[in-house]
């Protein structure tokens, strides 16, 4: 049997992870890393988050969907609460 030869569950994992968003990444990977680790990570890979800096160098979220869909959970949850 070739060893490099992956199940079709490995496989999925594999491509899971190859095509897995920045932020996705930062919140499973990096996130809870001490501050330390996470300023090495940021400087050995300084394009991390560059398909959201704009030219300002701020981050444009507009366009992310991950972010669109925490948005669009918080107002529905603001507008089923109570009013306090």
């Amino acid at each position: 049997m070739d060893k490099r030869t992956m199940t079709e569950e490995q496989q999925k994992r594999f491509w899971d992870f190859i095509m897995m968003d920045d932020f996705e990444f930062y919140d499973r990977f990096i996130s809870d890393l001490p501050p330390e680790s996470q300023n090495e990570f940021f400087r050995i890979t300084p394009d991390f988050f560059s398909e959201y800096i704009n030219s300002e160098g701020k981050i444009n979220l507009d366009e992310d969907e991950i972010y669109q869909k925490i948005k669009e959970k918080i107002n529905i949850i603001e507008k089923n609460s109570p009013d306090t």
